[in-house]
Protein backbone atom coordinates (compact mmCIF):
# COMPACT_ATOMS: atom_id res chain seq x y z
CA UNK A 1 0.00 0.00 0.00
CA UNK A 2 1.34 3.44 -0.90
CA UNK A 3 1.74 5.47 2.32
CA UNK A 4 2.78 8.78 0.74
CA UNK A 5 0.20 11.38 1.64
CA UNK A 6 -2.00 8.88 3.48
CA UNK A 7 -1.96 11.11 6.56
CA UNK A 8 -3.83 13.77 4.56
CA UNK A 9 -6.80 11.43 4.25
CA UNK A 10 -6.97 10.68 7.98
CA UNK A 11 -7.88 14.15 9.31
CA UNK A 12 -9.49 16.37 6.69
CA UNK A 13 -9.98 19.20 9.19
CA UNK A 14 -6.22 19.44 9.71
CA UNK A 15 -5.47 19.24 5.99
CA UNK A 16 -7.09 22.64 5.34
CA UNK A 17 -5.82 24.40 8.46
CA UNK A 18 -3.12 27.04 8.20
CA UNK A 19 0.10 26.19 9.98
CA UNK A 20 0.38 29.20 12.29
CA UNK A 21 -3.09 28.76 13.87
CA UNK A 22 -2.32 25.04 14.20
CA UNK A 23 0.94 25.87 16.02
CA UNK A 24 -0.85 28.36 18.28
CA UNK A 25 -3.46 25.76 19.21
CA UNK A 26 -0.72 23.22 19.87
CA UNK A 27 1.13 25.68 22.13
CA UNK A 28 -2.08 26.55 23.99
CA UNK A 29 -2.68 22.90 24.83
CA UNK A 30 0.88 21.75 25.52
CA UNK A 31 1.98 24.79 27.50
CA UNK A 32 -1.18 24.81 29.62
CA UNK A 33 -0.63 21.12 30.39
CA UNK A 34 3.04 21.70 31.21
CA UNK A 35 2.26 24.69 33.46
CA UNK A 36 -0.38 22.65 35.29
CA UNK A 37 2.06 19.78 35.86
CA UNK A 38 4.78 22.22 36.98
CA UNK A 39 2.89 23.45 40.04
CA UNK A 40 4.70 22.77 43.30
CA UNK A 41 7.58 20.69 41.95
CA UNK A 42 8.77 19.96 45.50
CA UNK A 43 5.69 17.82 46.14
CA UNK A 44 5.85 15.82 42.91
CA UNK A 45 6.79 12.17 43.04
CA UNK A 46 9.69 10.89 40.95
CA UNK A 47 7.19 9.50 38.41
CA UNK A 48 5.30 12.81 38.22
CA UNK A 49 8.55 14.76 37.76
CA UNK A 50 9.40 12.40 34.91
CA UNK A 51 5.98 13.07 33.32
CA UNK A 52 6.60 16.80 33.73
CA UNK A 53 9.98 16.42 32.03
CA UNK A 54 8.34 14.65 29.09
CA UNK A 55 5.67 17.39 28.87
CA UNK A 56 8.43 20.03 28.85
CA UNK A 57 10.29 18.14 26.15
CA UNK A 58 7.16 18.10 23.96
CA UNK A 59 6.68 21.83 24.44
CA UNK A 60 10.32 22.58 23.78
CA UNK A 61 10.51 20.49 20.61
CA UNK A 62 7.25 21.98 19.35
CA UNK A 63 8.65 25.46 19.88
CA UNK A 64 11.88 24.62 18.06
CA UNK A 65 9.92 23.11 15.18
CA UNK A 66 7.58 26.09 14.72
CA UNK A 67 9.75 28.97 15.92
CA UNK A 68 10.33 30.38 12.42
CA UNK A 69 6.62 31.26 12.33
CA UNK A 70 7.15 33.62 15.27
CA UNK A 71 10.22 35.53 14.25
CA UNK A 72 8.89 39.07 14.69
CA UNK A 73 10.92 41.40 16.89
CA UNK A 74 8.31 41.43 19.65
CA UNK A 75 8.15 37.64 19.73
CA UNK A 76 11.90 36.93 19.60
CA UNK A 77 12.70 38.03 23.15
CA UNK A 78 9.70 36.24 24.66
CA UNK A 79 10.45 33.14 22.58
CA UNK A 80 14.09 33.16 23.74
CA UNK A 81 12.89 33.40 27.36
CA UNK A 82 10.55 30.45 26.87
CA UNK A 83 13.30 28.36 25.35
CA UNK A 84 15.71 29.24 28.17
CA UNK A 85 13.36 28.35 30.99
CA UNK A 86 12.21 25.16 29.23
CA UNK A 87 15.83 24.10 28.75
CA UNK A 88 16.63 24.83 32.40
CA UNK A 89 13.56 22.99 33.62
CA UNK A 90 14.19 19.99 31.39
CA UNK A 91 17.88 19.82 32.37
CA UNK A 92 17.17 20.04 36.10
CA UNK A 93 14.37 17.48 35.90
CA UNK A 94 16.67 15.20 33.87
CA UNK A 95 19.39 15.43 36.53
CA UNK A 96 16.81 14.67 39.24
CA UNK A 97 15.65 11.65 37.24
CA UNK A 98 19.25 10.45 36.93
CA UNK A 99 19.62 10.69 40.70
CA UNK A 100 16.43 8.68 41.22
CA UNK A 101 17.70 6.00 38.83
CA UNK A 102 21.06 5.86 40.64
CA UNK A 103 19.30 5.46 43.98
CA UNK A 104 17.22 2.56 42.63
CA UNK A 105 20.36 0.95 41.24
CA UNK A 106 22.18 1.22 44.57
CA UNK A 107 19.18 -0.32 46.33
CA UNK A 108 19.34 -3.28 43.95
CA UNK A 109 23.07 -3.67 44.49
CA UNK A 110 22.73 -3.60 48.28
CA UNK A 111 22.04 -7.30 48.72
CA UNK A 112 24.83 -8.18 46.27
CA UNK A 113 27.24 -5.90 48.13
CA UNK A 114 26.27 -7.40 51.50
CA UNK A 115 26.66 -10.98 50.29
CA UNK A 116 30.14 -10.31 48.91
CA UNK A 117 31.14 -8.12 51.84
CA UNK A 118 32.44 -5.56 49.39
CA UNK A 119 33.00 -2.60 51.67
CA UNK A 120 34.77 -0.41 49.07
CA UNK A 121 31.85 -0.79 46.65
CA UNK A 122 29.37 -0.08 49.44
CA UNK A 123 31.33 3.00 50.46
CA UNK A 124 31.48 4.27 46.87
CA UNK A 125 27.76 3.68 46.34
CA UNK A 126 26.97 5.50 49.57
CA UNK A 127 29.19 8.41 48.58
CA UNK A 128 27.48 8.74 45.21
CA UNK A 129 23.99 8.61 46.71
CA UNK A 130 24.93 11.04 49.47
CA UNK A 131 26.46 13.53 47.07
CA UNK A 132 23.51 13.31 44.71
CA UNK A 133 20.99 13.74 47.53
CA UNK A 134 22.71 16.97 48.52
CA UNK A 135 22.38 18.11 44.90
CA UNK A 136 18.67 17.26 44.79
CA UNK A 137 17.61 20.34 46.76
CA UNK A 138 19.57 22.65 44.46
CA UNK A 139 18.11 20.96 41.39
CA UNK A 140 14.59 21.14 42.78
CA UNK A 141 15.02 24.83 43.60
CA UNK A 142 16.34 25.55 40.11
CA UNK A 143 13.49 23.57 38.52
CA UNK A 144 10.92 25.42 40.64
CA UNK A 145 12.45 28.78 39.68
CA UNK A 146 12.29 27.87 35.97
CA UNK A 147 8.69 26.65 36.38
CA UNK A 148 7.68 29.93 38.05
CA UNK A 149 9.32 31.84 35.23
CA UNK A 150 7.41 29.71 32.70
CA UNK A 151 4.09 30.30 34.49
CA UNK A 152 4.67 34.08 34.41
CA UNK A 153 5.97 34.18 30.83
CA UNK A 154 4.06 36.16 28.25
CA UNK A 155 2.70 34.18 25.30
CA UNK A 156 4.88 34.61 22.23
CA UNK A 157 2.37 32.95 19.90
CA UNK A 158 -0.68 35.19 20.38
Amino acid sequence: MDRDGAWLKLRPTLRNQRIKPFACDLFDVRIAKAKKRAKDIYKLSVADRHKLRIAMKKVRYSIYFFESLFDGNSSKKVLAGYKDCLASLQDNLGALNDIAVHQRMVSRFRSDIESRKSEPVAFAAGAVVGTERSESEKLLAAAEKAAQKLRRAKEFWN
